[in-house]
């Protein structure tokens, strides 16, 4: 059975703008007089329908608009005029006036499909709001945190969509500009949000006050979408950065990580991880995305997906291979020929995968992390070939590496031999050292000595 509101005709924008002022008139006068007070019911009510006002219904609302014109007509009519009157101070209307319009108007441009200058106006919005409104004391600010919160999703999601608009048209109409240029050019959006959610989360955590209605209680999805957009934008240090926060300070104060929902831990593990793995702590990388994925619904296969390509980076960096039966699970059986070649030292096939699906691992964002298992795969093939060729004696000629590495395609002479080898000793995958005076690998007079097992450089770590 079909409700009332979903057979009746979207209101109009005047309306709309009329319920919104209507709203925040009753929020203002409802709010709590002390920091031990309770939320009225009526407050409560208020703060929840000017969430799903701003947030829902305007973006169905503002398709009746044809021209900017009518979108200033709006806000300069005397009906929206007489409202505003019965604000009880200037203040109170200086707060809400300027975020609202920004809403209006980022609404305005995402419906006409100009994706860049709606995200800027979205941004401006989540700006003020940020500035003039959470900014204020816990007590009165925490009865907006769904809005909050809505208004963020609704910037990172439109960002996306301008900063791709931008490139789109960049690269359509600017004859000579470079692919670095156009690339620097679309992430104009992106950057824009990354430096008010700085701001927003700066603001949170000045927060001092009781648990029961402190603004941290949105620390944690903040830090999340703020992760995202470094991502976007390429900027792995700010993520670090913030772990490093988190690490040597208790930015959740009063909260704890685990006083956060299920779904926001995940996905927090799950950026923490990939952050862990870009700066090659893999110990910690393999822990937190696995947490990630075990703790994600089955049903939620997207998103199991999702962190299963980094766990596999990560797992084949520790020599961790992963099972057919769970890449078929996932469709992902285009890893299946790289994880065996990985595993066996096949250098030839490694890269010939890795040149097969560059273009998707690329547009998954992990193709730099699956080079680097070709450090894994020299030190499989290094360890077949010094099986091959041991005669008891635990020096190895490092010409005769360089000829194993001719007969599978690989043409390098002998400082290029020397390098590879020198950097698997460097990295704990081989245990002995070169004689540069006979050019020799000289190693442990064992094989499960000379090639420990890769597991055991990160079992320090765990």
């Amino acid at each position: 059975m079909s409700s009332s509101s979903s057979s009746s005709a979207p209101v109009q924008p005047s309306q709309l703008l009329s319920q919104i002022i209507s709203s925040i008139l009753t929020l203002s006068s409802n709010e709590p007089k002390s920091q031990n007070a309770t939320i009225s019911h009526l407050g409560a009510y208020a703060s929840s329908r000017l969430h799903d006002l701003l947030t829902k219904s305007l973006f169905v609302s503002i398709k009746s608009l044809s021209s900017k014109h009518q979108l200033s007509a709006l806000f300069s009519s005397s009906s929206y005029h007489s409202q505003i009157a019965q604000f009880q101070s200037q203040e109170v209307y200086e707060m809400w006036d300027e975020f609202v319009k920004f809403m209006f108007m980022g609404a305005y441009y995402v419906n006409r499909e100009e994706y860049r200058i709606g995200s800027l106006c979205l941004t401006k919005a989540l700006e003020r709001f940020c500035d003039k409104i959470w900014d204020r004391e816990a007590h009165k600010a925490i009865m907006l945190k769904d809005l909050l919160m809505e208004v963020v999703a609704l910037c990172v999601r439109y960002a996306k969509m301008g900063d791709m608009q931008h490139t789109t048209t960049s690269s359509g109409q600017r004859s000579g500009v470079s692919a670095h240029s156009a690339g620097a050019a679309s992430k104009d959006c992106n950057n824009a949000l990354a430096t008010v959610l700085m701001t927003l989360r700066n603001k949170t955590g000045r927060d001092r006050a009781d648990k029961s209605i402190s603004k941290k209680v949105v620390m944690l999805p903040i830090i999340n979408y703020q992760f995202l957009i470094y991502f976007r934008i390429d900027n792995i240090n700010m993520c670090e950065t913030i772990l490093i926060q988190i690490d040597g300070t208790n930015l959740f104060y009063p909260f704890q990580l685990e006083d956060y929902s299920t779904a926001d831990q995940v996905t927090f593990d799950y950026y923490a991880g990939r952050v862990k793995l870009f700066t090659s702590e893999y110990a910690e990388a393999s822990e937190r995305l696995m947490r990630a994925f075990t703790r994600t619904p089955r049903r939620a296969t997207q998103n199991k997906k999702l962190i299963l390509r980094n766990l596999i980076c990560v797992n084949l960096m520790m020599g961790r291979y992963p099972p057919k039966n769970l890449l078929a699970k996932y469709n992902m059986q285009y890893y299946e020929q790289l994880v065996r070649a990985c595993a066996t030292g096949n250098l030839k096939t490694l890269f010939a995968e890795l040149d097969k699906h560059q273009s998707l691992w690329m547009k998954n964002g992990t193709y730099l992390l699956l080079e680097r298992t070709k450090i894994i795969a020299y030190r499989n093939f290094l360890r077949r070939v010094c099986k091959v060729i041991s005669s008891g004696d635990w020096r190895f000629e490092l010409d005769k590496f360089r000829v194993a590495f001719k007969v599978v395609g690989l043409d390098m002479d002998e400082n290029e031999v020397e390098g590879i080898v020198s950097n698997l000793i460097y990295q704990g995958y081989i245990s002995g050292y070169i004689s540069h005076a006979h050019q020799k690998l000289v190693t442990a007079k064992s094989f499960a000595t000379a090639f420990p097992k890769i597991q055991n450089q990160y079992k320090k770590l765990i």
